[in-house]
């Protein structure tokens, strides 16, 4: 293994495994400012692109800042592959003689500033003149003291030269005796990584006069004066702000002197290379961890995925377009959001996931797909949307699969056909792994066409059919069913999924079943008592014919009395489904989440009579706060359904058998109360840590174990 300092190198590789220190400002693109790229040659340029090819190859890199690190994976370096070490003021440096207080400035005495640098381009040394002319405009003098040599100083403007004291290349501990020869440091540079001048001022005590710019915001905080680089007569009068302050300059070198202590030293630097050293020794040692790339081009439970995987050990690539991190065009529009949106937006993220192990590809292309889901107009331009991001979207996915050596790829289905063919293609080696959100499409498809069947002239037949008459339906349908061809495994979250997968003649040794999960904490569950107050029946999800909702309306139709209360939560196409007004239901439409999880809180029974369903996170969410359930066996939450004890389980279609289960509960609040608290028992018991320990497994079972 080689670890450089500096880098990046140039020499033929030599070593199994690379670790180069990497500080050049102008290695990423866009970094640099404009106004630091003005004279740049063409040679300057060439040995850019050289430097960028060679820190393309490298194992891992070593940064002194986040934004640093951030702005390399535009030249294609992972940012999974970046450690961030703070840089760190010589210790040669701070341990020269005390500094010698030279505050406060006589009002006719000449001020004298130190600009420790070498004459690159981006240390803006020209500026110092036109500054010591600023100065004079207002009365005073300054001389600059500056490491140039007397040659190197006569390469800029005569003004500058008038202004500089040239001393040379000195030593660490000649640097720390000439701070003590200044009033203050002056920092004009227009272009840094993390420069070690701003720190060496605040260790020192001398205060800090700096170019407005991150890289020393990032260092010194409000512990400084700051001014436009490129704006003499601003830099002129911080200055003068801080020659006419002595009260506040003692206030932030004291800040600084903070700040520094609070930072890693010099020797917490070098300890950090020796561990990122020797973690580096032990995985050539163990070998590498295997790669998995979890990828979804719009969110669901994948978040969910992403984190078990990490968990499980492997090393992870959650790829995906929105994604609420620091510096994506989703975390400024949140920051744009309040209220609702602000709180739905906010949900884009997982605190679970390190930021580096997040991928962000078409974030423009997805955020415009949000938008388009919003018209209720017509579907077509989401659609036809929706269909061109999947493109594009596996486009991209195959290339990082395959650049991350991945041995294995859980996408998403609806999403997956084109990926997975193109992979079989190009890495037949990478394990296909589909997660099937939903049921299989073509075998859904048999099941609805039964049910129009069976239900001819009836509104939910018609629409049913409706829909599956639909272009868009029917080009779904054999999308998922080349999906499922092309899949070698595939992880399902209920039984019911893996009979529809069985269905298409899927070997069940291929389908690993992994059962979604909820955080159990944030609601509390309602006291169920025997009462006279009427049984709240709840409805959560959109009123579709999909989702069975015909059957929980003719409950309520048939069930007009005053014991029982119909609530409707979700939203509601009055074109396709009609509730008559004087029917027992209260329709609350798409609302909020805490507004859902209110009518929860006193909810008594979650009827979910879906044709078919993968899972059904609603009603587990409804049994979390003490309701019980009444579920179809079509609903793959249906497994967690113990009949009589916590639920019961109907086909679709019995609204009858659902009336009965009513009028039971309603009529025996006993048994109620008994079937609740097991339904709240239950959703205490099948948390998230549940859902990652079977994705585990599964993945063990696929792959085989980590090392």
């Amino acid at each position: 293994m080689a670890f450089t300092v500096f880098g990046p190198t140039y020499r033929p590789r030599l070593a199994r495994r690379e670790i180069v220190g990497l500080a050049d400002p102008m290695l990423p693109n866009g970094y640099a400012p404009p106004e630091a790229l003005v004279g740049r040659t063409r040679l300057q340029y060439f040995k850019t692109l050289v430097k960028r090819a060679r820190a393309r190859k490298v194992d891992h890199a070593v940064v002194e800042s986040p934004a640093y690190g951030h702005a390399l994976g535009t030249i294609g370096v992972h940012p999974h592959e970046i450690t961030v070490v703070p840089n760190s003021p010589s210790a040669s440096v701070v341990t020269a003689s005390p500094r010698v207080s030279r505050w406060p400035l006589p009002e006719s005495g000449r001020i004298t500033l130190i600009y420790p640098a070498r004459p690159y381009p981006h240390k803006n040394f020209d500026f110092l003149g036109h500054v010591a002319e600023a100065l004079a405009t207002k009365g005073r003098d300054v001389t600059f003291i500056t490491t140039l040599t007397a040659e190197e100083l006569t390469a800029y403007s005569p003004a500058t030269q008038a202004a500089c004291i040239p001393v040379g290349i000195v030593t660490q501990a000649q640097l720390g005796e000439l701070y003590q020869a200044a009033h203050a440091v002056f920092f004009p540079s227009l272009l840094e990584v993390s420069s070690a001048t701003p720190l060496e001022a605040l260790s020192l005590g001398i205060p800090l006069i700096a170019a407005d710019r991150d890289f020393v915001h990032e260092t010194a905080g409000q512990a400084a004066w700051y001014f436009d680089p490129r704006d003499p007569h601003d830099a002129a009068s911080a200055i003068l702000r801080a020659v006419a302050q002595p009260d506040e300059v003692k206030r932030k070198v004291e800040q600084g002197r903070h700040l520094v202590d609070n930072r890693p030293n010099a020797v917490d630097r070098a300890l950090r290379y020796t561990e990122l050293i020797n973690q580096h020794l032990d995985e050539i040692g163990q070998g590498p961890r295997p790669t998995v790339v979890v990828a979804h081009p719009a969110q669901q439970h994948s978040f969910r995925t992403a984190e078990a995987v990490a968990t499980a050990g492997y090393r992870l690539r959650y790829v995906t377009p929105i994604y609420d991190r620091p510096g994506s065009l989703t975390n400024r529009l949140v920051r744009l959001l309040h209220g609702d949106a602000r709180a739905r937006a906010a949900s884009r993220r997982s605190q679970r996931l390190d930021d580096d192990d997040v991928v962000q590809i078409y974030e423009p292309v997805a955020l415009l797909l949000l938008l388009l889901q919003r018209f209720r107009l017509s579907r077509m331009p989401f659609l036809v949307w929706f269909r061109f991001l999947v493109l594009i979207f596996g486009w991209k996915l195959r290339r990082i699969v395959e650049q991350e050596s991945a041995v294995a790829l859980i996408s998403y289905d609806t999403f997956s056909a084109g990926t997975f063919r193109r992979l079989k293609q190009t890495s037949p080696q990478v394990h296909l792994i589909l997660d099937m959100s939903a049921p299989a499409a073509p075998s859904v498809d048999d099941i609805l066409e039964s049910f129009v069947e069976n239900h001819q002239g009836t509104r939910a037949a018609d629409l049913l059919s409706e829909e599956r008459d639909g272009f868009f339906y029917q080009q779904n349908t054999r999308y998922a069913a080349r999906e499922i061809a092309l899949a070698d495994h595939f992880l399902a979250a209920s039984t019911f999924t893996q009979m529809t997968l069985k269905l298409q003649g899927v070997d069940p040794e291929r389908i690993h079943i992994c059962r979604y999960g909820i955080d159990t904490d944030p609601i509390e569950p309602l006291k169920h008592v025997q009462s006279p107050r009427p049984l709240k029946v709840v409805f959560l999800g959109t009123l579709a014919a999909r989702k069975g909702v015909a059957d929980f309306l003719m409950v309520a139709k048939d069930l007009q009395a005053s014991n029982f209360e119909f609530v409707a939560i979700g939203a509601h196409d009055r074109k396709k489904v009609h509730v008559p007004e004087d029917l027992n239901v209260r329709l609350t439409g798409h609302v909020t989440r805490p507004v859902v999880n209110d009518e929860l809180a006193t909810a008594d029974v979650i009827v979910f009579p879906s044709l078919a369903d993968g899972f059904g996170l609603s009603v587990l969410e409804a049994m979390r706060s003490g309701a019980t359930a009444i579920v179809s066996d079509h609903a793959g939450v249906s497994d967690l359904i113990e009949e009589g004890v916590n639920g019961f389980v109907v086909h679709p279609g019995e609204a009858d058998l659902i009336e009965h289960h009513l009028k039971t509960l309603e009529r025996d609040r006993h048994v109620l109360a008994r079937m609740q608290r097991a339904a709240r028992a239950t959703a205490q018991g099948r948390t998230w840590n549940l859902y990652q320990q079977e994705l585990k497994a599964a993945l063990e079972s696929i792959i085989g174990e980590t090392q």
